[in-house]
């Protein structure tokens, strides 16, 4: 599917209101230029989500702009999916009270390269990640001016990989990690940075947490919570 430059909007009247792509597969949505393509919403009442993706596997979102309503609790919802990738995506000006996240994740490979995570104003995490069988890569990304939120990344999954990204003026947790092993490495952290807090992270890995090649010029770096925990700087 290829999206020409322009504003794609829509109104939702509900919670069970959304855009929901079930049952498919080997999908590409790519926008024609990532500063020119931009997804917005129009939404009356609270919602759950704008986007849910249900036994999908294999799809797409490639070279657009998302921003959402402050109605949205959640942007993007995934349940029973795999390889879920957005590549070269904006995801800009989300400012809500409700405790919800940009992409909430279930069960699902969520890849994430060269997107862009710029002023948010949430009461939780930006992206939240949780499943047994989950698989995260967060590749050249960017996280700049997000406020408000406990934390940047809520990670509760499998595996995750984060490399080769930048943090900047954002406040709170920057990752939040449950359950790990988590790879951090190649990535800056400015000075405004709370960091990390790492909690309840399954033990018996050969390591919780793997931090290295990084840039941090924040006072306070990582916050132990459990003294199970296994970091490897």
């Amino acid at each position: 599917v290829h999206l020409l430059a322009g504003n794609y909007s829509w109104t939702s009247s509900g919670k069970n209101d959304f855009i929901k792509i079930e049952s498919k597969s080997n999908i590409t949505i790519m926008g024609e230029n990532p500063e020119t393509v931009f997804i917005t919403s129009s939404i009356s009442k609270a919602s759950t989500k704008e986007f849910q993706l249900t036994s999908v596997s294999n799809i797409t979102f490639k070279n657009m702009v998302f921003h959402p309503s402050s109605k949205a609790n959640t942007l993007f919802y995934t349940e029973t999916s795999n390889d879920i990738s957005f590549e070269s995506c904006k995801f800009i000006n989300y400012t809500s009270n409700y405790k919800y996240q940009y992409i909430l994740d279930s069960d699902a490979f969520l890849y994430l390269y060269n997107c862009c995570f710029i002023n948010d104003h949430v009461s939780a995490a930006v992206v939240y990640v949780e499943g047994l069988n989950t698989i995260n890569l967060i590749k050249n990304c960017t996280f700049k001016n997000s406020h408000g939120a406990s934390t940047i990344f809520n990670i509760k999954s499998n595996y995750t990989s984060i490399m080769q990204s930048n943090f900047y003026n954002t406040s709170g947790y920057n990752i939040k990690l449950l359950k790990g092993p988590v790879n951090i490495s190649s990535c800056y952290f400015d000075e405004y940075n709370i960091n990390f807090q790492v909690h309840e992270i399954n033990a018996n890995t050969d390591s919780s947490l793997i931090f290295e090649n990084n840039v941090v010029d924040s006072k306070k770096a990582i916050e132990i919570a459990d003294s199970n925990a296994k970091v490897n700087i």
